[in-house]
């Protein structure tokens, strides 16, 4: 088996339209799940975008190697200190993403509201547009 290219910024991307997708639809338990996959996802990428390096698997060292619940704090201050402070700003003084887990992949349909999505759509949206903004700074293509 070769070895894949991880590509945060087109992963974020696919997995915020699957996300819009299922939303409409009223999934909201996928939805929820694939927003926060996106928002991890595209915060990844630009921290890649700012020099973070990846090891030969294509993963982040082992601070960054958080879900979104956990690595929007880790990323203020990765940004903040890697000339990216005007996307850390572009980030919310409130908790982001604070009802997510990765676990929730397992929990009953009934265990994900859809007020619970519409927040973490809310947070993914916020988060790709600090990936758009360094795609339009030219940091990521």
């Amino acid at each position: 088996m070769t070895q894949q290219k991880v590509d945060f910024a087109d992963a974020a991307t696919r997995h915020w339209q699957d996300a819009r997708t299922l939303h409409q639809k009223s999934r909201w338990p996928n939805a929820d799940h694939l927003y926060g996959l996106s928002g991890e996802c595209a915060l990844k990428a630009v921290m890649v975008a700012l020099g973070m390096q990846l090891d030969a698997r294509g993963m982040p060292p082992k601070p960054y190697q958080q879900h979104v619940n956990r690595l929007v704090s880790e990323f203020r201050t990765f940004a903040q200190r890697n000339g990216g402070a005007h996307y850390a700003g572009m980030l919310p003084n409130q908790p982001m993403f604070a009802a997510w887990d990765i676990s929730q992949r397992y929990f009953h349909s009934s265990e994900v509201a859809e007020s619970q999505a519409n927040q973490h759509h809310r947070d993914a949206d916020q988060l790709k547009r600090i990936l758009d903004q360094a795609r339009m700074d030219g940091r990521i293509r």
